[in-house]
């Protein structure tokens, strides 16, 4: 159940990171059409942020070892896509 649990935050990181990009996107585009080298931009931008998460994450929940640390991870996660929950 906790390995569960930790990778369901893993996901959950993927989730809020694309809402981020989703959120970027609207932002600059009122309709659909937006193209394709401006999309890989944001992208990039956001990519960084994603992939150190998911480090900081691993490391300060010592891989779903440090039961404390995870449920802040959690409680984090998911008030941050509750914030962005529109995207």
């Amino acid at each position: 159940d906790n390995l569960l649990r930790h990778e369901q935050g893993h996901f959950d990181i993927a989730e809020l990171v694309s809402r981020k990009i989703k959120k970027a996107i609207c932002k600059k585009f009122k309709r659909r059409g937006y193209n394709s080298m401006l999309m890989g931009k944001i992208w990039s931008e956001y990519y960084e942020e994603y992939r150190k998460m998911q480090k900081e994450y691993d490391i300060q929940t010592n891989f779903q070892k440090n039961r404390i640390i995870q449920i802040e991870w959690e409680e984090r996660i998911k008030k941050e896509l509750d914030l962005l929950n529109m995207y």
